[in-house]
C-alpha cells in the first residue's frame, strides 16, 4: 500500500499508489470487518449460490490486494468469470471493481481504468448511486496516478456530489483524493483544507486505520509549508494509530516522513534513524515498491552528509528494484541521484554519463507518454460518447417509466370511472325496477278499489231498486188518502 504520506519521499521520481485504492474497499468490506482467509475460503466452498460466491470472492480479493496483489488479481478474475455466468449486474459491478483494484496495485493503470469504467457503467445501469460514487472515486485515483489532474478532479467532484446527495459518510474518500490533486499541483494550503474536512468524518465512523493515513497526509502538507513541529505532531499521532493497529506499511511511511522532518530541522542523525526504521519494516514485509522509494530517501540523506559511496550503494539497489518492478519513470530519480553523487565526488565523466542516460530515458518516456496521451484521449472520447449514450438511455428509461406510469394511472382512472358508471347504472336499474313494481302494485290496488266501488255501487243500486219496488207494491196495496178520507166520511154519516 502506498499513500499520499509517501509523496514527498517517492513522488519526486515515480508515480506510485495513492490513498484511494485501499479506501475504496471500505464501501463494502471495511478492514475492521474483514474475515480471516481460511474463514472466507470455507464460506466460499459452502456458498449456496453463485451470487453469494462472487461476493465472498470479492472479499477475498480485497483481503489479498494490499499484501498479495497477484493473488488478489487471480481471485478477482475468478469472481468476474463466475459473475459473467450468473449475469447478475451487481456481482459484475463488484467483480470489475476488485479486478481494477488489483490491477491498480500491480501498476497496470490502463487495465485498472478500463475495469473501473466498466464497473461505473454497470453501477449507473443499476441506478446504484453509492456504487457509482465508488467507481468515480476509483477512476479519479487512476487519473491522479497518470498525472491527469483535470480528469481526476472531474471524476472526484462527481463522486463527492453523489456521496453528499445520499448523505453518505464515505464522502471522505473523494475529499482525501481531491486534497491529493492539490498536493501534486503544489497548492498545499488547499490540499490541507480538503484533508482536514475528511478528519472529522473518519472520526465519526471510528475508522482509525484511515485516520492514521490521513494524519500522515496532513503532516506532509504541513511539512512542505515549513510547519515542521505541527507536522511531527500529526506524524506521531499517525505512528501511534498504526502501531496499535499493526499496520506495518503505514508505520513505515510515517517513520520515513518523520525522517524528512528531522532532516529539514537539521537533525541528520534522527533523520537517518527513522528512515532506517521505515526501511527495516519494508524489508520485513517484502514491500519492494515502497522500499525503492525509501532507499532513495536514505541515499539523498547520505549524499548530503558526504557519505557518497553509501549513497551510491542505495541508489543502485533502488534502481535494481525499479527495474525488476518495471517502473521506468522511477529510474529517472535513481540516474539523476547517481549523477549528482558523482558530481559531488568530482567524477564529472561519470556524472555526465548518468545525466545523459537520465536525459535519454526521460525523452523516451516523454515520447511514450505522448503516444499514450493520444491513445488515452481517443479512449476518453469513446468513453465520453459511451457515457453520453448511457445518460441518453437513462433519460429515455425515465421517460418510458413516466409514460408507463401515466398509462397505468389512466387505466386505473378509466377502471374507476367504469366501476362508478356501472354502479350508478345498477343503482338506477334497481330503483327503476322497484318503482315499476310499486306502480304495478298501486295499479292493482286501484283496480281492486274500483272493482269494490263498482260492486258497492251495484249493490246500492240493487238495494235502491228493491226499496223502490217495495214502495210501489206497498203503494199499490194501500188505498189512497182520498179513498181513506171518503171511507171515513161515509163511516161518520152512518153513525
Amino acid at each position: 500500500m502506498v499513500i499520499v504520506g509517501q509523496v514527498k519521499t517517492i513522488a519526486k521520481f515515480t508515480r506510485m499508489k495513492h490513498l484511494l485504492p485501499l479506501l475504496l474497499c471500505i464501501l463494502y468490506f471495511p478492514l475492521t470487518a474483514q474475515q480471516p482467509e481460511q474463514v472466507l475460503r470455507t464460506d466460499i466452498a459452502k456458498a449456496e449460490s453463485d451470487t453469494q460466491r462472487v461476493h465472498l470472492l470479492c472479499k477475498l480479493s480485497d483481503l489479498y490486494t494490499h499484501s498479495q496483489p497477484d493473488s488478489a488479481l487471480a481471485v478477482a478474475e475468478r469472481a468476474l468469470q463466475l459473475a459473467e455466468q450468473t449475469g447478475d449486474l451487481r456481482s459484475l459491478t463488484n467483480a470489475y471493481h476488485f479486478k481494477g483494484l488489483a490491477l491498480d496495485y500491480l501498476n497496470d493503470m490502463k487495465g485498472a481504468l478500463q475495469h473501473y469504467l466498466k464497473a461505473r457503467d454497470l453501477a449507473i445501469q443499476l441506478g446504484d448511486k453509492l456504487l457509482a460514487a465508488r467507481e468515480y472515486n476509483g477512476i479519479g485515483n487512476i487519473y491522479i496516478g497518470m498525472g491527469k489532474y483535470t480528469e481526476a478532479n472531474e471524476a472526484l467532484v462527481r463522486s463527492l456530489k453523489i456521496f453528499e446527495d445520499v448523505k453518505s459518510d464515505q464522502r471522505f474518500l473523494p475529499l482525501v483524493n481531491l486534497g491529493n490533486i492539490y498536493y501534486y499541483q503544489k497548492n498545499l494550503s488547499k490540499a490541507v483544507e480538503y484533508w482536514e474536512q475528511a478528519v472529522p468524518l473518519l472520526k465519526q465512523i471510528n475508522n482509525n486505520y484511515y485516520l492514521g493515513i490521513l494524519l500522515a497526509n496532513l503532516a506532509v502538507g504541513l511539512e512542505n509549508t515549513g510547519k515542521y513541529r505541527e507536522s511531527q505532531r500529526y506524524l506521531w499521532d499517525a505512528i501511534g494509530i498504526h502501531s496499535k493497529l499493526g499496520d506495518s506499511i503505514g508505520l513505515a511511511v510515517a517513520y520515513t516522513n518523520l525522517s524528512t522532518c528531522y532532516l529539514k530541522l537539521g537533525m541528520k542523525d534522527s533523520a537517518l534513524y527513522f528512515i532506517r526504521k521505515g526501511i527495516s519494516i519494508c524489508e520485513k514485509t517484502g514491500n519492494m515498491k515502497e522500499l525503492g522509494g525509501f532507499y532513495n530517501n536514505l541515499a539523498d540523506i547520505l549524499a548530503d552528509d558526504g557519505r557518497h559511496d553509501e549513497a551510491m550503494k542505495y541508489y543502485r539497489i533502488s534502481m535494481h528494484l525499479h527495474d525488476s518492478l518495471n517502473i521506468p519513470d522511477a529510474k529517472l530519480y535513481n540516474l539523476k541521484g547517481m549523477a549528482r553523487v558523482y558530481g559531488l565526488k568530482g567524477d564529472f565523466k561519470n556524472a555526465y554519463s548518468y545525466m545523459s542516460r537520465y536525459a535519454e530515458l526521460r525523452d523516451t518516456l516523454i515520447t511514450k507518454e505522448s503516444q499514450s496521451l493520444v491513445e488515452e484521449m481517443n479512449a476518453k472520447y469513446e468513453n465520453d460518447k459511451k457515457e453520453l449514450e448511457i445518460e441518453r438511455l437513462a433519460n429515455q428509461k425515465l421517460l418510458d417509466d413516466e409514460k408507463l406510469a401515466k398509462e397505468r394511472y389512466f387505466r386505473i382512472f378509466l377502471i374507476v370511472i367504469i366501476v362508478l358508471v356501472v354502479g350508478m347504472a345498477v343503482v338506477a336499474l334497481r330503483g327503476f325496477l322497484r318503482k315499476r313494481k310499486d306502480n304495478q302494485e298501486l295499479a292493482r290496488q286501484k283496480k281492486e278499489i274500483e272493482l269494490a266501488k263498482m260492486i258497492i255501487e251495484e249493490k246500492n243500486k240493487d238495494i235502491t231498486d228493491s226499496i223502490l219496488y217495495a214502495r210501489r207494491i206497498q203503494q199499490g196495496l194501500m188505498p189512497s188518502e182520498k179513498m181513506v178520507e171518503r171511507m171515513l166520511n161515509r163511516s161518520g154519516k152512518k153513525t
